[in-house]
């Protein structure tokens, strides 16, 4: 097990989590509402794709930032670049599927 860098998992996860937080964030601001206010909007990962470019060490800073590509009522595809100590070290891509608020209470 190499103890220098971040798992692979770990920067898929950033990667996920970063790019559904974009997406939903993004459906409260086109609705002119505060992130947050009820009723919440859910996002759910309909797809994610990572590229791994470089090793990224896990003693430096872990940027990531996130693009919308694209918005479409359901769905939003974001791209997302992982950054260690300024360079590139994945870039992945999710699409993030609006949850029907039918579903939130559903048993």
């Amino acid at each position: 097990m190499c103890r220098e860098y971040v798992y692979g998992g770990t920067i898929a996860s950033l990667i996920d989590c970063h790019s559904v937080g974009t997406a939903l964030s993004n459906y409260y601001k086109l609705e002119g509402r505060d992130i947050g206010a009820a009723p919440e909007i859910w996002c759910v990962t309909g797809r994610l794709t990572v590229d791994y470019l470089a090793p990224t060490p896990i003693d430096k800073e872990i940027e990531v930032r996130s693009t919308i590509e694209e918005v479409g009522e359901r769905k939003t595809r974001v791209k997302s670049r992982v950054y260690s100590d300024g360079i590139q070290t994945a870039e992945g891509e999710v699409i993030a599927i609006r949850v029907p608020d039918s579903w939130k209470n559903a048993n």
